[in-house]
C-alpha cells in the first residue's frame, strides 16, 4: 500500500507586507508634529511644577529624568552638542534631590539653581525635539528606556 500524501493548504500571505515596511520608514524620515511635541512639553512642565513647590512624586522624577536623559543622548548624538554640560548639571540637581527625598519624603529642588538648571536643560531638550526625526525620537527613547536611571533605582 501506498503511503498517503500529506494535504496541500497554503500558508496566509500578508498581502501588503512590504507596503507596511516602505510606509513605517517613510514615516520615521519625517519630522516630529507639534501635536507630540506639545504632549511631551506639557508632561515635562507639568512635572517641573509640581517638584518645584514641593508635592513631586516618583513619577514626575521619572518623568523629568527621562525627558533629561533623552536631551543628553540627543546632544551626546550631536544635535545640540554643546548643551551636553547643561544637561549634566541638571543631572547633578536631580541627583541631590533623592537623599533629600528618603529623609523627608519630599521630593522638591534643594536650590533655586538648581530648578533653574532643570528648567534650562527641559527648555533645550524642547528645542531639540522640533529638530529631530520621528525615528530618532523613537530610537532614542528606546535607549532612555532601556538603560538610563530612573527612580526605582535611585
Amino acid at each position: 500500500m501506498s503511503k498517503k500524501r500529506k494535504a496541500y493548504r497554503p500558508r496566509p500571505v500578508r498581502l501588503n507586507a512590504c507596503a507596511t515596511a516602505l510606509e513605517r520608514n517613510r514615516v520615521m524620515k519625517q519630522a516630529v508634529t507639534a501635536d507630540f511635541t506639545d504632549e511631551l512639553e506639557i508632561a515635562a512642565l507639568a512635572a517641573i511644577d509640581a517638584v518645584a513647590r514641593g508635592h513631586g512624586t516618583k513619577d514626575q522624577w521619572d518623568t523629568l529624568a527621562n525627558c533629561l536623559n533623552h536631551g543628553w543622548l540627543l546632544a551626546k548624538a550631536g544635535l545640540g552638542a554643546e548643551a551636553r554640560e547643561t544637561f549634566n548639571d541638571a543631572h547633578e540637581a536631580m541627583r541631590r534631590m533623592v537623599p533629600v527625598y528618603h529623609e523627608t519624603s519630599v521630593l522638591a529642588f534643594q536650590s533655586k539653581p538648581d530648578q533653574e538648571s532643570v528648567e534650562s536643560a527641559i527648555a533645550l531638550w524642547i528645542e531639540q525635539l522640533k529638530i529631530i526625526t520621528i525615528g530618532e525620537l523613537a530610537g532614542a527613547m528606546q535607549v532612555v528606556e532601556e538603560n538610563y536611571w530612573k527612580h526605582r533605582e535611585a
